[in-house]
């Protein structure tokens, strides 16, 4: 008490009587447990390092609260439980065995493998398609319109040999219509030659009107050999390869082709010499013009006009010989030009379609049979 007073004393103090035996015991006891809690808390925070201040704030909450002050006779509860730790990032900088361990990233692109390009199966060429025309511009077969039994004949023998034909009226002596005067006309150009004539001149006129680089003539009483398919397209090429042309004789009644040089002896082609009949030629668009002009007039017959205009030089032609068409004479089929020329020996065929084709109406089966045996055309180089 003595020590309290001087030190009021000291301080010049005065405190109610009443309150100083009661607050200045309680004033210190607060004081140093207060010191002593925060002495407590600064020495875990030095020690501790911040990450470590983290982890353990629950530890240091739970040691907070034992030294709560409880009222007089109050029971101490149960410290309550530390809630579970979770999972803390890690602060700061990584560690350097982390960072050691860790992969690098590339800065360089990543090349990859081109995808492979699928690789297409090799496409066979296509298979050249039959031609139906024997690489001719077209077919003309010249028939008489009331002469439909030599249509049908004509027909079966297209079908044996897969040929297409485009049959053209032929002129009669009552359709002939105008023909002009002529007075170098021979004698013989009687009515039914002048009506073979005009069927001619208006073939040649379609050609030149349809623009034909070329194309087959045939009369409608003809018939084929079985090589026509594989001879005569090669025998065109290999004409068309010399240069221009007029006429090519694919059948004819001449027995004088031969005198002049073979120009391929595998097709047995040759230049043109005097080619009488013309049941089976081909012209082309130079050689179709020619004719119209120097035939325009009717001067004689068709063939015969020809084989002058071939004396004079005036037409470029080549011929098969023997040739691959001939025009027989049927005594139940005679020709529909009364006067006409005894046939020549060469109108016969080594292989005749006509005579294949009605063995094969008969007999059925395959047609390849027919072409097997025939001997295979080799054009010279």
């Amino acid at each position: 008490m003595s020590y309290e007073r001087g030190l009021l004393a000291s301080h010049n103090t005065k405190l109610p009587r009443t309150s100083r035996h009661v607050t200045y015991p309680r004033l210190v006891a607060l004081a140093a447990l207060a010191l002593l809690l925060i002495w407590t808390w600064s020495s875990n925070s030095v020690l501790r390092s911040p990450i470590e201040s983290v982890r353990s704030a629950p530890e240091t909450q739970q040691k907070k609260e034992s030294f709560v002050v409880r009222p007089h006779g109050e029971a101490a509860s149960e410290p309550a439980p530390a809630p579970a730790a979770v999972p803390q990032a890690p602060v700061g900088a990584p560690a350097p065995t982390l960072v050691a361990s860790a992969p690098r990233l590339s800065t360089t692109s990543i090349s990859r493998p081109a995808p492979a390009v699928p690789v297409q199966a090799p496409v066979p060429e296509p298979i050249p398609a039959h031609d139906n025309k024997l690489g001719f511009g077209d077919i003309y077969v010249i028939n008489l319109k009331h002469r439909t039994d030599r249509r049908a004949r004509m027909l079966l023998q297209a079908d044996f040999l897969d040929l297409e034909f485009n049959f053209f009226e032929a002129s009669t002596p009552d359709t002939v219509g105008f023909v002009p005067p002529n007075p170098s006309r021979q004698k013989g150009m009687t009515p039914h030659r002048l009506a073979c004539w005009r069927s001619h001149m208006n073939v040649y006129m379609d050609i030149v009107a349809r623009n034909l680089s070329h194309a087959l003539i045939v009369e409608d009483d003809v018939n084929f050999d079985l090589s026509i398919p594989s001879v005569v397209p090669r025998a065109l090429a290999k004409i068309n390869s010399l240069g221009d042309w007029d006429v090519f004789y694919v059948g004819h009644c001449s027995l004088t082709e031969r005198t002049k040089p073979v120009v391929d002896a595998g097709l047995n082609l040759y230049p043109t010499n005097a080619p009488y009949c013309a049941h089976a030629y081909a012209v082309s668009r130079r050689g179709a013009r020619r004719l119209l002009h120097h035939m325009r007039s009717a001067p004689a017959a068709v063939d015969l006009l020809q084989v002058g205009l071939h004396n004079a030089k005036l037409l470029h032609s080549y011929s098969l010989d023997p040739p691959l068409v001939v025009q027989p004479r049927d005594p139940d089929d005679p020709s529909d030009i009364p006067d006409s020329t005894a046939v020549p020996k060469n109108q016969v065929l080594k292989d005749s379609t006509y005579d294949a084709m009605v063995d094969y109406i008969h007999q059925g089966g395959s047609r390849d049979r027919y072409f097997k045996t025939l001997d295979k055309p080799k054009a010279e180089p």
